[in-house]
Formats: C-alpha cells, structure tokens, sequence
C-alpha cells in the first residue's frame, strides 16, 4: 500500500522539468489526470499519466502514445488539444492537455434527467465536427460515450462540446515511411462501452469503421432526449450484447410525450445493424437530427458541410496495391460514396412535405393541449416581473429572489394574473395578509381561476390560526403535478434557503420520480424542479434532514433490479 501511495503525484510537484502539478483531477482504472502549470508559459494543463501498473506492458503504452498522436494529429475546437507528451522519470509516460472548465456531459445527463432538443442538436453538432475532422485523417474513436465528451464554454460564453480519451482510437492510415503500423487491435478483440457499441464491435469483427462512433452518438442522443439508454445494461454484459446483436429497438415516441415521428425514422436509421443502410458520416447524421427534431442546425456544423462537400481525402489502404481491380477509398466525404453504391443499399423515398405536415400538425396540436394545461391547471406562480405590464401578456425576465440566486436565464412569458398572484403572495410573506386577499382576488378575476383561490382559501385558514406557528409564505411550486401521479413532498431548511421534493410521474407514467427545488422567501421555486433520482424506477415517500449543515434525501425505489432504501447528498439548492 505505502509503495502504490508513493505513485501518487503530490501538488507542488515538477513534472519533466517545466510542469508543476496543482491538483488530482480524476483517477480511473489505467491513468490519472492531474492539474498542473507549465512554469514558462503560466498557463494551466492537464496531465494524464499512465498507471505504474500497466508500464510494463508494451501494448497498453504504445496505445497510451497513439492516442496523444491521433489527438496531435486532428487540430480541431471540438476536440481536446494535446500540447506535449513523454515519460517521467520512473518511466510513466504521460501526455499534457488543454485544460477544460466546465463539466462532463455525463454529470450533466445526472443532473438534467431530459434534454431539450435544441440542446441535444447542438451537443451532436459540436461532437459530429469532431469526428468528421478525425475521421478524415483515418481515425476511430471507438469508446465515444457521455464521459468522454466535454461541456466547457468558448471565450464568448457560448457552450461548446469537446471529445475526449481517444484511448481506444483504431488508426487506418500507415505508419510513417511506408512502414506497417504496430497492431494493437486483433480480429475477434472486443473494445468499447457496452451501452454504446455498435453490432460490428459486439461480434469483434476486424472491418469497424467510422461508422461505429455514429451508432454510439446516435444512442447518446436517444438517451439524452428519453432520459434512458438504448440498452438495458443491468441484465449483464452478455444480454446487452445480445441485444444489440439482435434485440428489438425501442420507440422513441412512446418514452418522452412530445417527440415527433420523424425522431423515430432517423433513430431507426442511425442504429441499423448493417453499416451500409446507417448515415455514412457524421455530418450527414447531425443534420439530419436537426431537420427530424425541426430545430434550428447550428451554424458551424453548416460551414462543416460547406467545407467537406469541397474537400474529398482519398486514402490509399496499402494493402490494395498491385490489384486494379480495387481503387483507393475517398473516406471523407461518404456522402460521395453513397452516389456510387447500388441502389439496394439506398434507403427508400420518405416523402418530406407530407411527413412534414403532419408532424407539424401533432406538434402544434400537442403545443395547443400543453399551453391550455399551462395556464389552467399549473399549481406553480411565478415571480412578480420587473418590466411593467400593460395588458395580456408580456415577456419579462423575473428577479433574482430575495437571499437565494436568480434561475432566469432567459425571458419568460408572464401572464397579468400570474403577476397579481405573485404580488398576494408576496404581501403573504411579509404579513400584509389583509392586502393579499385583493391581489388574490385580482389573479382569480384575470384567469387565475381556481389557483388563486385554492390559495386564498389557504391563507383564510392558515391567517385564523391560534396555535404556536405562524404563516410565512404559501406556493404550489409542483408543476403540473395535479395531472399526474403526486407523492407527499417533504421540505428542510438548506443553508441558502428552504428545499422541497416532491414525486411525481409527468415524464413517464407509472414511473415517478423524485423533483427538487429551492424556494425563496415568498415560497416560489428559484429554478425549475430537478429530478434528484434519475437511477429508479419507482421512487416514492421521499423525506429530507439535515446533517452538519448538509441536505441528505432518503427515498424508496419500489421496482427495478435494485429496490429499496437509497440515500444521497444533494446541495443547498436542490441538484444532486
């Protein structure tokens, strides 16, 4: 033990002559990252060093080296850049890195259950410009999985995606000089995440190709917007493999309410089992999932298109020469390819215009049903605004609540009688109860209807009260919850504010889980409710304490492989 604690890099220690580590950033299974300055430079890096144990094997290192190579080799912003590499003085081989803020799309997938489709075309724009770049220069990610891609912000505040760990990378191109690269791979080897592998790296096949890194982006897309993975990976290793061998895929439309059918056909396309009938490249992919999802595709991933359509890089697979029967291989851009291949291998008509309409047609209908469910039945008020309103409605941005952070991060539309409601409760909280009751009667009059007197009814009672307590605010802050499956909520004072959880099943029926947020002091929700268990599948009775200062939520999943009692951390304003 004391020998392994020894290979701990400790801050303040000099790395190569010129890095000076600051901290541990993570630690895995074959390497640790570590913050570190380069000295002459003043600028923050990262480090990964191999792990001591695996030193010794020369495929691990000279896999360890490949992937600071396929980095260096592919100058991309959506791709970590690599500075330098080489071996310490024990003979740990290491490779320093740009240094990301920001967080892995995976601990942001814990802490958003679903994704908006705007943001889900923007994550797969960024991560297809990536892969377009190294799979022109004849690289494979093959382990693309939400770990390894990246969500940090560019010098303008706009959120970009970065791949990272290309541990895994299968190089296609020669080693330099003519000579045969090193194999590092073998037929029937089986490398990758089995969440996200595609059935040619399941059945160890020799041929997998760029095509893999589609299969695995189109499941993260799938899971990003479901909430679910593609695969149920519990029963095992070996039934996810069968599964995605041969296994029944799962309708997106019918797991998220709101999903057009036009996600459906491309997610079938993205995942068919031969290469061949798949998108062919990555671009070709993100664009198509803008125009199923009709969201707006970003502008970069449009000059990407613009710029691969003029620039084919042909590839000589040495292997092939002396044959004139087999010519060289254009591997950017496919859609090239496509135009040569026969017609078998083409997918059939799929008549746009009249699939457009009625997609159109079911998400304004589904818009219509939601807007109306809004305004009539949603127990949740909103903050008073501070533009003024002149009559109807008017977008305005709500203030930061007192004593607790703003969760506006862009305009809201903000009904009169919402106004008024948030005024009453606001006069409730600071003990204008005789005031409250004509902004209430205000609310109901402009259409808050039953909300703002299911409230007032609430203070009458609350305000008569003789006993010890005294009312200090009032709010509904469950949204939508009286159309669903609601579970009694619990409340703790967290040390910014008062925390709520609440259950409740609005994003798959029969499948609750457990919604938090922060209140400020009139009783309304800082930030839209967060599902603080998206690991069960039937969670329920959920209670908070406090521990030292710490919010602690205990909840009972009923169903699933893993049922029981859980606990878990969750921060002063209600995120995991």
């Amino acid at each position: 033990m004391a020998a392994a604690a020894e290979l701990h890099i400790h801050p303040g220690t000099l790395l190569a002559g010129k890095y000076r580590v600051t901290r541990e950033i993570g630690r895995g299974g074959m390497a640790a990252v570590y913050e570190a300055e380069h000295i002459a430079l003043g600028r923050g890096v990262a480090i990964k060093v191999l792990a001591a144990e695996l030193v010794r094997s020369r495929v691990v290192t000279e896999r360890f080296f490949r992937e600071a190579r396929a980095i260096a080799s592919v100058r991309s912003p959506y791709i970590v850049e690599v500075y330098d590499s080489g071996r310490l003085d024990d003979g740990r081989p290491f490779i320093v890195m740009e240094l990301l803020q920001g967080e892995s799309l995976y601990d942001r997938m814990a802490r958003i259950r679903l994704f908006e489709p705007q943001a889900v075309v923007r994550v797969v724009a960024d991560c297809a410009c990536g892969l377009a770049k190294a799979h022109a220069a004849g690289i494979v990610h093959r382990d693309l999985k939400p770990e390894n891609i990246h969500l940090t912000r560019r010098e303008d505040g706009t959120e970009i995606s970065k791949i990272l760990d290309f541990g895994l990378a299968k190089f296609y191109t020669p080693a330099r000089g003519g000579e045969e690269a090193t194999r590092l791979t073998r037929e029937g080897a089986v490398f990758g995440t089995p969440a996200y592998m595609a059935p040619e790296q399941v059945k160890g096949q020799g041929s997998v190709d760029h095509r893999a890194d589609l299969w695995a982006l189109a499941c993260i897309a799938f899971e990003l917007l479901t909430g679910r993975p593609v695969w149920n990976t519990e029963q095992g290793v070996a039934m996810t493999f069968a599964a995605i061998a041969a296994g029944t895929l799962p309708v997106p439309s019918r797991m998220r309410a709101g999903l057009p059918l036009s996600f459906d056909e491309w997610f079938v396309r993205a995942l068919e089992r031969n290469p061949d009938d798949r998108f062919q490249d990555a671009l070709e992919l993100a664009s198509s999932l803008a125009a199923s999802l009709d969201a707006v595709k970003p502008s970069d991933l449009a000059d990407a298109i613009e710029l691969s359509s003029s620039h084919v890089r042909i590839a000589q697979d040495t292997s092939r020469e002396g044959d004139p029967s087999k010519q060289p291989v254009a591997v950017l851009p496919p859609r090239a390819q496509r135009a040569n291949v026969g017609a078998s291998t083409m997918p059939p008509p799929r008549f746009p215009f009249a699939r457009g309409l009625f997609s159109g047609g079911l998400v304004l209908a589904a818009l219509g049903t939601l807007g109306y469910l809004a305004v009539r039945q949603t127990p949740r008020s909103f903050e008073p605004p501070r533009a003024s309103l002149d009559a109807g409605v008017s977008t305005v941005a709500p203030p930061a609540p007192s004593g607790a952070p703003s969760s506006a991060s862009a305009a809201r539309t903000v009904e009169v009688w919402q106004r008024s409601l948030a005024e009453a409760q606001g006069l409730v909280a600071t003990g204008q109860i005789d005031s409250s009751f004509e902004r209430f009667r205000s609310a109901e009059k402009e259409g808050g209807g039953a909300i703002a007197r299911s409230l007032s009814d609430h203070v009458t009672a609350a305000s008569a009260s003789t006993g010890p307590c005294k009312l200090a605010a009032i709010a509904r802050p469950r949204s939508l919850a009286l159309l669903n499956s609601a579970g009694r909520p619990t409340i703790a004072a967290g040390p910014k504010g008062p925390v709520v959880v609440w259950t409740d099943d609005h994003e798959q029926s029969g499948h609750p889980h457990a919604y938090a947020t922060m209140l400020d002091t009139n009783g309304l929700p800082t930030a839209e409710p967060r599902d603080v268990t998206p690991e069960a599948d039937h969670a329920g009775r959920p209670a908070l304490y406090v521990h030292e200062g710490k919010l602690a939520l205990l909840y009972l999943d009923q169903n699933g492989p893993e049922a029981g009692v859980r606990v878990r951390w969750i921060d002063d304003e209600g995120r995991i």
